[in-house]
């Protein structure tokens, strides 16, 4: 994307009416027998208007407000649409992040370890 280009996503009227024009996009219908309308999602919007990866990273870097904007509204239509429960969970856990929640570690150094077992392994067997 270029840069003009990606200055004008970057403002929030011009990403909002983006959004809305992607929304209504995929409420027409599509033209196959399966369904009347296509799933909003975060890739479809980026290929409607020519937008890449690293474009989204980009945004979310220097715009996180609007970043997290654009992941609500196609949150609420994915919740909305009605496909499968199974579609919906994974495309908010793996599209939108939701899956990615970091673990803590907690680290303890308290120098050696011994397992002990309540059994004799050759005797009762694995």
């Amino acid at each position: 994307m270029n840069g003009d280009r990606f200055r004008d996503l970057c403002r929030g009227k011009n990403l909002q009416s983006m959004t809305e024009d992607y929304i209504n996009f995929c409420r027409e219908p599509s033209g196959t027998a399966k369904s009347s309308a296509r799933f909003p999602n975060l890739a479809g919007f980026c290929r409607q208007f020519g937008l890449r990866h690293d474009d989204l990273l980009r945004l979310k870097k220097e715009r996180p407000d609007l970043y997290d904007h654009l992941l609500f509204v196609l949150e609420d239509e994915a919740l909305n649409f009605s496909v499968s429960s199974t579609l919906t969970a994974a495309y908010l856990k793996h599209r939108l992040g939701y899956g990615d929640r970091e673990e803590t570690v907690s680290v303890a150094n308290g120098g050696e370890m011994r397992l002990i077992f309540e059994h004799d392994i050759e005797k009762d067997g694995l």
